[in-house]
């Protein structure tokens, strides 16, 4: 097989390929966003519970955020 005849299938291989590293490509990205989103959550709530008072408004605090929690939509699952 000639090299000219061969072109086709070695440009095909190549687009596939290229069409492999776009989908990984993307595929880390939503995965290190989800995450910073998610490590970014976390630190939130640290801070708000951090500012409770005494233990009582902790747990206030605590029961906000589980009630919060249950009726949000995550966009990320």
């Amino acid at each position: 097989m000639s090299a000219v005849s061969n072109m086709p299938h070695v440009i095909a291989d190549a687009v596939r390929a290229a069409g492999h590293a776009t989908h990984d490509f993307f595929e880390h990205l939503g995965d290190s966003l989800s995450h910073s989103i998610a490590v970014s959550e976390r630190d939130r709530e640290e801070a708000y519970l951090a500012e409770s008072v005494d233990l009582a408004d902790l747990e206030c605090r605590m029961h906000e955020l589980d009630h919060t929690r249950q009726h949000h939509v995550f966009w990320t699952t």
